[in-house]
């Protein structure tokens, strides 16, 4: 591959190293270089490639939990997934026939990582949701109140 000689570039006089060539306009204001009053195209080359490398990097998206997303990390963007949750979003919110709806604390369910078994419902059932045991606790302390063991 023969170079260009009509390019711009090929009318200076001989190759020079990167390092002898200084870079003579502004720099931005992100730049780590832009104090700098002595600055050659090797340094703002440098500071590119590394910009360049940390913007690669976190917007990979090969490492991330696709959960309830189906995407593609080979062939789709930030900007791509950005898009599916947010519409992955609204249509949560609108579910239920085209009217915004929300989470409603009865359709969360409750793990078994907190020890009930001292709760349950008004009907002598175990607690299954978050508003059961929402219910349950308010009860508990209605009847605190109510037999006075708390002071009012």
């Amino acid at each position: 591959m023969g170079c260009d000689l009509g390019k711009k570039k090929y009318e200076c006089i001989g190759k020079q190293s990167a390092e002898c060539v200084f870079y003579e306009r502004k720099l931005p204001e992100y730049s780590k270089l832009k104090d700098d009053s002595c600055v050659v195209t090797a340094e703002t080359t440098e500071e590119l490639y590394e910009l360049f490398g940390e913007l690669k990097k976190n917007f990979d998206l090969s490492n991330v939990k696709k959960g309830c997303l189906e995407f593609d990390s080979d062939k789709e963007t930030v900007v791509d997934l950005l898009n599916k949750m947010i519409e992955k979003l609204c249509n949560h919110e609108t579910s239920k026939g085209g009217e915004k709806s929300t989470l409603s604390i009865s359709d969360i369910k409750i793990t078994n990582d907190l020890d009930l078994s001292c709760l349950e419902d008004r009907c002598g059932n175990k607690i299954k949701s978050l508003s059961d045991l929402l219910q349950a606790l308010v009860d508990k302390v209605c009847k605190i109140y109510e037999g006075g063991g708390l002071l009012k």
